[in-house]
């Protein structure tokens, strides 16, 4: 009698258990549908497009992100071009002259200066937005496809550095963002063709000099960026001189990262004139290309 007692206290316990771990199991499945039935809160990151998103999580008042468009300046949307071709009506421009012949060369980007558009490069241009979209000024005043002052076919970029600029002494021609992070591993050297008129008057704080400046879209880039320069001889004046940039062992401020190893730049900027100072000056510029 007592063997039989014993089983029986044995099965009432397994089935006090079994009631024990189906209840929890009920009570889990009980708050996980809960949970998931429970109301989502609109947002600009639940990949719905409300609230007054323009787009899925992009554009309106709420959203952190303008929505890609054909007049934002930035190559998305499956495009062609920037702003241009694929879902955008206005057709990609044909390639200017010199900009035709570099195309065949493999590189990753260039800019003729023949236009101020598209037809003079690739993946680069001038910039004209913001991050934003919103309106983009230069700090110095370029005049795209004039003629060479050198009396050549060749259509130019006249780059006039304004006196008491904009920006404090350090105007310069700003290239639109690159879509991703600049790739400096195989092309790190750079050149662009340079006219100076012996008109300028470099007796003061004006230098014949050419900056390539590299860095990111941050306010404070000029922490981090990198900075490749070269000068004019004087008896190079009024006529085209060929100026290479070696960024293969420059580095960048601050952490002093070599350019062929830096993941943060998205920018290729080019100064004129020197920094600092607030003296006007007049030069001519094409063809800014990569080379190894």
């Amino acid at each position: 009698m007592k063997h039989i007692s014993n089983i029986k206290s044995f099965r009432k316990a397994g089935i006090l258990v079994m009631m024990i771990s189906l209840f929890v199991v009920v009570l889990s499945c009980t708050e996980d549908t809960d949970f998931n039935l429970g109301p989502v809160l609109p947002s600009s990151s639940d990949g719905i497009q409300n609230l007054d998103e323009e787009g899925i999580d992009c554009g309106g008042t709420n959203a952190p992100n303008p929505c890609p468009s054909c007049t934002d300046g930035i190559q998305n949307q499956d495009e062609e071009d920037v702003d241009c071709g694929g879902p955008c009506t206005n057709e990609c421009p044909e390639l200017t002259p010199r900009a035709q012949a570099l195309l065949s060369q493999g590189l990753p980007r260039f800019f003729t200066f023949e236009a101020g558009d598209l037809s003079s490069g690739l993946n680069l241009r001038p910039r004209t937005t913001n991050a934003d979209g919103s309106p983009y000024g230069q700090g110095v005043i370029p005049t795209f496809g004039v003629a060479d002052p050198a009396g050549s076919d060749d259509l130019v970029t006249q780059i006039v550095r304004p006196e008491n600029g904009p920006f404090g002494g350090f105007e310069d021609l700003k290239f639109q963002p690159q879509d991703a992070v600049i790739d400096f591993s195989e092309y790190n050297k750079f050149k662009i063709d340079v006219f100076i008129p012996s008109t300028n008057d470099f007796s003061g704080a004006l230098t014949p000099m050419v900056e390539l400046i590299l860095h990111d879209d941050d306010p404070e880039f000029f922490t981090r960026w990198t900075v490749i320069s070269q000068s004019v001889a004087d008896t190079d004046f009024d006529s085209w001189v060929t100026l290479e940039f070696d960024g293969s062992s420059a580095v960048a401020a601050g952490s002093g990262t070599l350019l062929p190893d830096n993941t943060t730049y998205t920018i290729f900027t080019l100064r004129l004139g020197g920094s600092g100072h607030g003296e006007s000056g007049v030069f001519f510029v094409k063809d800014f290309v990569p080379f190894k």
